[in-house]
């Protein structure tokens, strides 16, 4: 029904600026109910009329809304390029350089998209925008510039968490804690899973969350081969998968993996006993280190008998 009131509007007073304005709404609320060939017809003859106009600008950031949406990072390019040189108003800057970020962290050998976008992000002023707007623009833009410029890439993602904490997702927070990572920053990593468990013990939906945080925490421990530390890390993960009643699982790792890596942390440390316990619960599963799991167990308990003791330590149960 908006749609058809702004085709009515439109047919009524074809010349007036409300007209435009309501080709360009109807053509969204069009890619909305997944009409996205119409809009795109609408917005292309909207885009031609208004050239050399102030509307023109608005035809290109729904085009380039669509197109985004779509995919269609071949059509996102040039239209954030001509969004680039008519535009002044900084939502518009923002979404374009944005939309070229997202292309360059796409594909990581579009380094003359990822400057472009840096060179507009240069003129947005960030005070303008909502900080929703500003922590996408900004950690979106470290997210591309982190592999390139590691450095820039990682300030720009920790200012993005840090000024605006209330624009914040936990996939952001991820990608930091990844960056964390990656930069060898392993007390800011502990803060950042400390923090979100904490948070989880009031808010229990997001645990997944926390167990992928933990596990991204103690495989960077064990690969430094401070096992005693990635045991710790992957004990969070495994009584977070625990603590709602039910099995619960990362978004992106398995609970079963942290269970089996902390049994491998103790072995290294030699501690027989527990990391014996925890590989035949692994080896009790259908999990796939479940074989791998079963002969660790008999090694483990060899060399338990062998040496007649268990290490002491916060890593036995």
């Amino acid at each position: 029904e908006a749609v058809s009131t702004y085709d009515d509007l439109r047919r009524s007073y074809p010349v007036a600026p409300e007209s435009t304005t309501g080709g360009i709404e109807a053509a969204n609320l069009l890619f909305d109910l997944k009409q996205a060939n119409e809009a795109l017809e609408r917005l292309d003859e909207i885009e031609r009329a208004t050239k050399g106009s102030a509307k023109h600008v608005d035809a290109l950031a729904a085009m380039l809304r669509i197109y985004e949406s779509l995919g269609f990072r071949e059509r996102v390019v040039p239209l954030a390029y001509s969004i680039a040189a008519e535009a002044t108003e900084p939502t518009v800057l923002a979404d374009a350089a944005r939309a070229l970020a997202n292309v360059a962290r796409a594909a990581p050998d579009q380094s003359a998209v990822l400057d472009k976008a840096l060179a507009i992000y240069a003129r947005v002023d960030k005070e303008r925008l909502s900080d929703a707007a500003a922590h996408a623009l900004t950690h979106t833009l470290g997210g591309a510039l982190v592999q390139a410029d590691p450095v820039r890439g990682l300030q720009l993602l920790e200012g993005a968490y840090l000024e605006y904490p209330g624009a914040r997702t936990r996939q952001a927070e991820q990608e930091l804690l990844d960056a964390y990572l990656r930069a060898n920053r392993v007390n800011d990593a502990r803060r950042m899973v400390m923090e979100l468990g904490a948070y989880v013990r009031e808010h229990p939906a997001d645990t997944p969350y926390l167990i992928d945080a933990a596990t991204a925490w103690g495989e960077h421990l064990y690969r430094a081969e401070d096992y005693r530390l990635a045991a710790d890390a992957f004990k969070i993960a495994v009584d977070a998968s625990f603590a709602g009643g039910r099995r619960m699982r990362g978004k992106r790792s398995d609970p079963a993996w942290a269970q089996f890596q902390r049994a491998n942390a103790l072995l290294n440390l030699e501690d027989y006993a527990a990391s014996r316990v925890l590989f035949e619960e692994i080896a009790g599963t259908n999990s796939a280190w479940s074989q791998e799991a079963g002969a660790k167990a008999k090694y483990a308990q060899t060399e338990e008998q062998r040496h007649g003791f268990t290490p002491a330590g916060p890593n036995r149960s």
